[in-house]
């Protein structure tokens, strides 16, 4: 199994696999951190390799508003409520 070298790719569990008795071969692939759709070719001595598809997603970003503290000493915006 041979995945690219750069830009959207995974690390295979297991480069050589061996084929079960219906001719498949199962792996786990650890995305890199490059979205985008890329090719995996797997080969083997004697019988026709094939290539399939892989797709690497965008990872959601988190942004957060910067903290705001008020500078020392400052009113409140608002005179505290005094209940009876």
């Amino acid at each position: 199994m041979s995945v690219p070298n750069s830009g959207a790719s995974a690390t295979l569990d297991k480069m050589i696999g061996v084929t079960d008795s219906t001719g498949a071969v199962t792996f786990q692939a650890m995305a890199n951190a490059e979205a985008g759709t890329y090719s995996v070719q797997a080969t083997s001595p004697g019988i026709a390799g094939t290539n399939f598809s892989l797709t690497n997603l965008e990872v959601a970003k988190t942004i957060e508003p910067p903290v705001q503290t008020p500078p020392v000493q400052t009113p409140p915006a608002e005179p505290p409520l005094i209940l009876p």
